[in-house]
């Protein structure tokens, strides 16, 4: 019997277009349920959150009403200006597509804690990778959404048509299939044991068209107003990681004494919790700083050495031979390629 985490939520803002559409949805009738869910959304606001058992109910009932099996695709390749929530105002003023992916990665849960998402770079191929957190029964088609949403974001961000190298699906192919190609591309993978997106890491290098760093000190500043309201209910591994990422933020080399000692443990209960979820301290600060090395060499602002100190590392040859696992180069050849 599945399992799905109650303490789960979604941002308004991820939801919304799922209400608006069944708004369109000619329903023959409507459930209470479903009249009290969306009579609610009238007096939300985009930063407020959904219990995740809602969200699944929306998808459900989309699934069973609409008359187009590929809504999640659809769904995933509309973006509403209007209705972005904190983490969307806040990637879309970000300087490469570099740093929004990492600022996309490191606050996931400031729109949908359920989703994670994990960017892996080996040579010169870039992956990101989507997995479900305690959601065992996770919908599809909301699986489908998300994955073409990061590629239409990935267009409106950068101003060209991004081209997938592939695309890898956990589900069975539907027989919709071929509505897949024109957002994936033709390499496409299912019964796969990942879902994920490949593509040459270049792209990655490529300016945000919306970029501001006055508006992005605004929807920063938002954005990390909320994450205090909903941290509470976080994972430990989602809590760690931001707390790693405070302390590179403030030229500290991360250590998991403090780190413990900052959610109210002793090191080897953090040790334990974070095994029960399947990470570790050293894999949590080894993802960060691969994460954060790429929008700082986007910048173009800071030296080899800067870099090395600046993600805590006290010797050049550990960042070498980091670097060099991370990347398959090294920083210099990164750098001039």
């Amino acid at each position: 019997m599945s399992k799905t985490d109650n303490s789960n939520h979604v941002s308004v803002a991820a939801a919304l277009d799922l209400v608006d559409e069944l708004n369109t949805v000619n329903l023959e009738y409507k459930e209470v349920r479903l009249q009290q869910l969306l009579k609610k959304f009238s007096t939300l606001d985009l930063i407020d959150r959904l219990p995740i058992a809602d969200y699944f109910y929306l998808w459900d009932v989309i699934r069973k009403n609409h008359t187009i099996p590929e809504i999640g695709l659809t769904l995933g390749q509309k973006i509403n200006p209007s209705s972005k929530g904190v983490l969307a105002s806040w990637v879309s003023q970000t300087s490469s597509l570099a740093e929004a992916v990492d600022t996309f990665i490191e606050n996931t849960s400031l729109m949908n804690t359920a989703e994670q998402w994990q960017v892996d770079m080996n040579g010169f191929t870039c992956t990101l990778k989507l997995t479900i957190h305690k959601c065992d029964d996770y919908p599809t088609i909301a699986v489908e959404r998300s994955m073409s949403a990061m590629v239409a974001w990935a267009n409106l961000l950068s101003g060209n048509k991004v081209k997938i190298s592939r695309a890898n699906f956990t589900f069975d192919a539907p027989d919709y299939k071929s509505k897949l190609v024109p957002i994936f591309g033709k390499n496409i993978i299912f019964s796969s044991d990942v879902n994920s997106l490949e593509f040459p890491s270049t792209l990655l290098e490529e300016p945000i068209q919306t970029s501001s760093m006055f508006l992005k000190s605004i929807a920063e500043q938002k954005a990390k107003e909320v994450l205090v309201t909903i941290r509470g209910s976080s994972i430990i591994k989602d809590k760690t990681k931001a707390l790693v990422v405070d302390c590179l933020n403030n030229g500290q080399t991360p250590s998991i004494n403090v780190i413990a000692k900052q959610q109210h443990m002793s090191r080897q209960t953090l040790y334990r919790r974070l095994k029960e979820e399947g990470s570790n301290f050293k894999k949590i600060v080894d993802q960060v700083r691969s994460e954060r090395v790429r929008s700082l060499i986007s910048s173009g602002q800071h030296s080899i050495t800067e870099l090395c100190f600046g993600l805590g590392f006290k010797e050049p040859s550990s960042f070498y031979k980091a670097f060099k696992r991370w990347f398959g180069v090294t920083p210099a050849q990164y750098i001039n390629d």
